[in-house]
């Protein structure tokens, strides 16, 4: 009977432990079509409230949810005014991405760093403003990056420069993260703060795979040995 039991428990658990696949979360091009459906660049709950688009998916709430994995995205400074995650579409110079509004919107304008529409176009990265913004992305579930791509406040590869993650400096090359372990710190956790460090930036594009929860994995492996050890006894 116990065998059955943990052999019933592991069955529950292969879903979990078997290799996701990654998810690409481009928030360029997002706030590009976002921009040419809507008008206009949006804050991310403005998206969120009309339901999503077609060519980026579906929100729940602040959710937005692809190939299964969902993630949420917000802004914050330290004054802890008015901030929201901004989709800032590309200009002549090249794609922007995920970035922070602290401008707050004012009557029929919804975003107030909307390029054409709001009073403060220019405040629509991670920047110093407000005593320094933190982009904020969370899952669904722990993640593990592959990639995370950044831009600077031209639109152009933030070629060199410091950006925090979580309370820790890390270093930026050719738009992406100079130490692999940076990268790897961060897998296993839901909830990613990107905050101002001397650089103006915007994250351009992230690539994430789910992460078996720690939980799930001890009940498979303990579940995995009964089974092992029942089945050498039997042949002896």
């Amino acid at each position: 009977m116990l065998v059955r039991l943990f052999a019933v428990a592991l069955l529950f658990c292969l879903p979990a432990l078997s290799p996701a696949g990654a998810v690409t979360f481009n928030f360029a091009a997002f706030a590009d079509d976002i921009a040419a459906t809507s008008g206009f660049e949006r804050n991310w709950s403005d998206v969120a409230a009309s339901g999503g688009i077609s060519t980026i998916g579906s929100f729940s709430g602040r959710t937005l949810t692809r190939n299964g994995l969902g993630i949420t995205a917000s802004g914050s400074n330290a004054d802890g005014t008015f901030a929201d995650a901004f989709l800032d579409s590309s200009t002549r110079l090249g794609p922007a991405g995920l970035g922070v509004c602290s401008t707050g919107p004012s009557a029929g304008i919804s975003s107030g760093c909307a390029s054409g529409e709001g009073t403060a176009p220019e405040d629509d990265n991670v920047s110093g403003s407000r005593g320094g913004e933190t982009l904020t992305l969370s899952f669904s579930r722990p993640v593990a990056f592959s990639l995370i791509t950044f831009r600077d406040r031209i639109h152009q590869v933030l070629a060199t420069g410091e950006v925090r993650i979580n309370g820790s400096l890390v270093s930026i090359l050719n738009g992406e993260l100079a130490r692999p372990s940076d990268l790897s710190r961060l897998a296993g956790l839901t909830d990613f703060d990107f905050t101002y460090a001397g650089d103006q930036f915007y994250v351009s594009k992230v690539v994430v795979a789910p992460v078996p929860l720690p939980g799930t994995l001890s009940l498979a492996l303990a579940a995995s040995g009964i089974l092992c050890a029942c089945a050498r006894s039997r042949r002896a």
